[in-house]
């Protein structure tokens, strides 16, 4: 991992991270010997959905994504209303706020081969002719569902000239009752996402 990768790591959520660790190492100090419960970590995966387009020299830019205060932990949640439960041993690989980016851009190279498709920050020389802006609302399980709900716009090289914001709400039914079918209905749903804002970017 190089310095600037480091460097993105934001501090509030490796405090996060630490407290999470902590508090699963006392918690399976408590349930006594021989009946300690280690943490399983996830990750977001691409998905190749939409049929790819003919290859192109497209370079674009995904900004930096953002996300409700309340997925700003490690802990993977469920929602049950205005309730929040968080998993206490399942956690995110990394901060959501640099997974979602990393496979959005994935899923958007798979759909333009050829082009070049970066997260912000981007590195030197690299001048995006489209930049991608998303405001994520709601990215989480509940009643069995994956929900992604997000506003979003493309915009011009220099954040200008953009098309009107869309809106994309998308539901994944979860095929299965653990962590893993949960984290794969949520990436499913990144998916389609994906798909959305790679039909966009071809008008």
């Amino acid at each position: 991992m190089n310095e600037h990768a480091v460097s993105s790591c934001f501090p509030r959520a490796c405090r996060l991270w630490l407290v999470l660790i902590v508090a699963a190492a006392a918690l399976g100090g408590c349930l006594g010997p021989g009946t300690s419960q280690s943490i399983r970590y996830y990750a977001l995966t691409s998905v190749a959905a939409g049929q790819a387009e003919e290859r192109t020299q497209r370079r674009m830019g995904i900004m930096p994504v953002r996300l409700p205060g309340y997925l700003d932990r490690p802990a993977l949640i469920e929602r049950r209303g205005v309730e929040i439960l968080p998993h206490p041993f399942s956690a995110w690989a990394a901060p959501l706020d640099r997974e979602f980016p990393r496979v959005l851009a994935e899923n958007l190279q798979r759909a333009y081969p050829g082009s070049e498709v970066v997260v912000f920050p981007w590195r030197r020389g690299f001048a995006p002719e489209q930049r991608l802006d998303v405001d994520v609302a709601r990215f989480e399980i509940e009643n069995g569902t994956a929900l992604l709900h997000a506003r979003w716009r493309v915009l011009g090289t220099n954040g200008e000239g953009s098309a009107p914001a869309a809106e994309s709400r998308i539901q994944v039914p979860v095929a299965g009752n653990d962590d893993q079918a949960r984290v794969a209905a949520l990436s499913l749903a990144l998916g389609r996402f994906s798909d959305e804002v790679a039909l966009a970017l071809k008008r």
